[in-house]
This record gives structure tokens, sequence and C-alpha cells, in this order.
């Protein structure tokens, strides 16, 4: 490790209060830190106590772990560095809000290793419909019709305020997906009508 990430890693471990070494063996893994020291910063200010805080830290290292080797399996090692670690980022959150591993997979997969900053807003939309409440087939289905339609991160913002109003309405996942479609035409469809205009 070059001598300015330990310093960095001091600098971070030293303001946040926080246990260095977990951020170290996070920097030395190829793990971002700021997921790391965020939970361990938090945890000190809410004055969580120590064995559970550090119980809270090798779950996030494990899921940074996880998001990790899918980036690797679905080719997302050579995209720059800090989008890769934001979208692990992401993606290690999502787990542990419970988005099914073949869920995140999948939608790594669709992406084919590039459009990671689309990836990364796909990811956080399926977290944010799994704490809604919406059921795991629905939230994979989702995740996987936002990547493969191209959506932009507006467009999932319209498509999650969409989603919010239909389950709190009481709709289905089914019926929330299909009506999302007649909604909001796919990406060939939006080209076409650019094209013609």
């Amino acid at each position: 490790m070059k001598p300015c990430h330990w310093l960095l890693l001091l600098f971070l471990a030293t303001n946040a209060g926080a246990e260095p070494a977990a951020i170290e063996t996070a920097a030395r893994e190829g793990l971002p830190v700021e997921p790391v020291r965020s939970l361990i910063a938090e945890g000190q200010a809410k004055k969580v106590p120590a064995a559970e805080l550090d119980a809270a830290v090798q779950r996030r290292l494990a899921a940074l772990r996880l998001a990790k080797g899918l980036l690797q399996e679905t080719g997302y090692t050579q995209c720059p560095a800090a989008q890769r670690q934001g979208l692990m980022g992401a993606v290690a959150q999502a787990m542990e809000s419970r988005v099914s591993e073949s869920a995140l997979h999948e939608t790594l997969r669709a992406g084919g290793g590039s459009r990671t900053m689309r990836v990364q807003a796909v990811v956080e939309a399926g977290e944010s419909l799994q704490l809604l409440g919406v059921d795991e087939a629905t939230v994979a289905a989702l995740m996987q019709d936002f990547v493969e339609r191209s959506l932009g991160r507006g467009e999932i913002l319209r498509a999650m305020q969409f989603i919010s109003q239909q389950h709190r309405s009481g709709m289905t996942g089914s019926q929330i997906r299909k009506s999302l479609w007649q909604r909001l035409p796919d990406s060939s469809t939006r080209e076409n009508n650019n094209q013609t205009k």
C-alpha cells in the first residue's frame, strides 16, 4: 500500500474515532473504505456497544467481499476504480437490505460490465423497492427491466415514484410492473419517437 493510503487511513481512523483495523482491512482487500468508516462513525455517534458495532462492521465487510466477488464474476473489473468502488458499496448495501444475491447478479450481468453509474442507480432503486416492501420477484424483475430498457437516473426516479404510489394503494407487484411499462415506453420507443421529431 502506498504511504499516502496509510496517511489517509490514519486520518479517517483518527477523525472518525474508527477502528483502524477494519478500515485497513477494507483498503488492503480493495474494498471501498467509506461504507466501513461511515458505519463506524454512525455507531459511535449512537453510542452502540463495542461488540455490537464490531459485529456490524464484520457484516459490512462480508457484504463488501460478496459484492466484490459479484462484480468480478459479471465483468466489472475494467471500469474506473471510483465507479467500481461506488457500485461495490451500493451492491453491499442492497445485500444488507436483503435484496437477493441472484437479483443483484442478474442486474450486474445485464449491465455487461459497463454502464457502471446506470447500474448503480438500478441497484439503489432495487434496495429502495425492497425496503418499501415490494415482493422479491417484482424487485428482481424491475431491476432487470431498468437495465435492459437503459433507463437513466431521472427515468428510474419517476418509475420509483409511480411504483411507490401504486404499492401504497395496494396494487400487487405484477400489476405494478405491467402498469408501469404501459405508462413508460421502452428505450427503443423513445429513440424512435426522438428520431421522428
